[in-house]
């Protein structure tokens, strides 16, 4: 999280003057973030024997 709030600062200090693509660029950091931890817990989830098989994965995505 610490490099979040680093990079938001040196996006900031970058570009004071376009606050628009600060705004939009502080929100992809964010997004990035979130995906990074969601895939950080599917690894420790799979180091720890909880998978999910591939049938049933595929039925998921056909029922979409």
């Amino acid at each position: 999280m610490s490099e979040t709030r680093s990079a938001k600062r040196s996006v900031i200090e970058i570009i004071p003057s376009d606050g628009s693509y600060a705004e939009n660029h502080l929100q992809l950091l964010n997004q990035q973030s979130a995906l990074r931890q969601a895939i950080n817990a599917g690894i420790a989830d799979a180091n720890a024997g909880k998978l999910t098989s591939l049938a049933t994965v595929k039925a998921k995505w056909l029922s979409r």
